[in-house]
């Protein structure tokens, strides 16, 4: 599909600087090329040949057939300040559609803001950006140092998910990821990874950056009951972020695993972590102790009805009058009634109040789609829903699916634990993401390296490395 090329440089034309237009990665390509990469490291000069740092976020862009950069196909822009070195490096790809009428900005990737100063040297690793007439788009993110003006490190944003398909390529075949595609006409609300989150006026409140795809249905915007990852600030309330690698405590100071997702967190007004303000509570009954894995956010309707959960890999809270610091953090995701769930659960380890290892939730992505929606239909993901009645065939990570006549419809390999029918539970009461079947959906699977056991510490299989397309 092409080869990636590194170390290359890149020369500004005479007279023109960083700022004012000048620099971006031009790739036109025709349908039957296939794949060309701008490799990691590429080395930027103004015109008088005076180094102006590496950027580190490679970008490939591949139009359709006939469409040039900047003719409604897409492009990378990459905009720096004036007489700022690399002060404010943004990756986005603009898409229009075919009118050239633009559809958002889509900030595949990290979005990196750098203190004036700091060279992307420092920082930034990899995203690779291919369009195509009938595919979706790719995004990764990995290891991109956050720093803020300061120069102060906020952590590190890491592990996205590669996305899309070349038309007609399957698994094995160069492809793999979480398909996101949009219907004709459909414009883009707020998608992937460092979502750039706005409020009803437009004022910017920062970026989300959950490695989480959403799309939309047809004139559904974000917030207003489409599908995905709901998230809503108010206009004065930013946005924090935990690093990957946050290490959690009990009141006592025991540790109480890692969380290996770099994970953003919203605010109440005037509420600041710690506080006791926001969070992904997920709370055990009274006596259960930690023998029941909280990781996963437990998502309810307005009507307080379960639709799943959510593991998002996030701190947890502990049984009553335990608390992580001062009252836990984490995401809210709220769902409308109508709406299914996404999953992300990216190298958590978790543990019981012993600490005795339960198993490590491993990297995917799991997307249920919009009512009569389809892969393939405008839908995103892979769909996971099972008739009601239908029980799992086997316990844990890498669960083989069936369907209520028996036949097997593949394997879900997400690296998610995955709760059981009920009465049955991994530890004492089940742990994880509801995942179900429809009976007319099929799976394609490759999860990553999660070893799966049940309450016995019995292996049930090791979910390979990969990912769900």
């Amino acid at each position: 599909m092409g080869a990636i090329g590194f170390g290359v440089a890149v020369t500004l034309s005479t007279g023109v600087g960083l700022g004012e237009g000048g620099f971006e990665v031009v790739v036109t390509l025709d349908v039957s090329v296939g794949l060309d990469v701008v490799g990691i490291g590429v080395v930027t000069t103004d015109a008088a040949g005076v180094g102006l740092g590496v950027v580190g976020l490679s970008v490939v862009v591949t139009p359709a057939a006939g469409v040039g950069l900047g003719d409604g196909g897409c492009s990378v822009v990459v905009t720096l300040d004036a007489g700022v070195r690399f002060g404010v490096v943004g990756i986005a790809v603009v898409v229009t559609d075919a009118a050239g009428v633009g559809m958002g900005a889509i900030g595949f990737g990290v979005a990196v803001i750098l203190s004036t100063g700091v060279g992307l040297g420092e920082g930034g690793f990899g995203v690779v950006v291919t369009l195509d007439v009938s595919v979706g788009l790719d995004e990764v993110g990995i290891g991109v140092v956050v720093t803020d003006a300061a120069g102060v490190g906020l952590g590190v944003v890491g592990l996205g998910v590669v996305v899309t398909l070349a038309a007609a390529v399957g698994l094995g075949d160069g492809g793999c990821g979480v398909v996101v595609t949009l219907n004709a006409g459909v414009r883009f609300g707020v998608v992937g990874i460092a979502v750039v989150v706005t409020d009803a006026a437009g004022v910017g409140m920062g970026a989300i950056g959950f490695g989480v795809a959403v799309i939309l249905s047809t004139g559904v915007g974000l917030g207003e009951g489409g599908f995905g990852v709901v998230v809503t600030l108010d206009v004065s309330v930013g946005l924090d972020e935990v690093g990957i690698g946050v290490v959690t405590t009990d009141a006592a100071g025991v540790g109480l695993g890692l969380v290996g997702i770099s994970v953003v967190v919203t605010l109440a007004a005037g509420v600041g972590l710690g506080d006791g303000g926001c969070s992904v509570v997920v709370t055990l009954d009274a006596g259960v102790g930690f023998g029941v894995v909280g990781i996963g956010v437990v998502v309810t309707d307005v009507a307080g009805v379960g639709m799943g959960a959510i593991g998002f890999g996030v701190a947890v809270t502990l049984a009553t009058g335990v608390g992580l610091g001062k009252g836990g953090f984490g995401v809210v995701v709220t769902l409308d009634v109508s709406v299914g769930l996404d999953v992300v659960s990216i190298g958590v380890v978790a543990t019981d109040a012993a600490g005795v290892g339960h198993s490590v939730v491993g990297f995917g992505v799991a997307v249920t789609l919009a009512a009569a929606v389809g892969l393939g239909d405008g839908g995103c993901g892979v769909v996971v829903t099972l008739n009601a009645g239908v029980r799992f065939g086997v316990v844990g990570i890498a669960v083989v699916v069936t369907d209520a006549a028996g036949v097997g419809m593949g394997a879900i390999g997400f690296g998610v634990a995955v709760t059981l029918s009920t009465g049955v539970g991994l530890g004492e009461g089940g742990f994880g993401v509801v995942v179900t079947l429809d009976v007319s959906v099929g799976l394609d699977v490759v999860g990553i390296g999660v070893v799966a056991t049940d309450a016995a510490g019995v292996g049930h299989g090791v979910v390979g490395l990969g990912v769900v397309a």
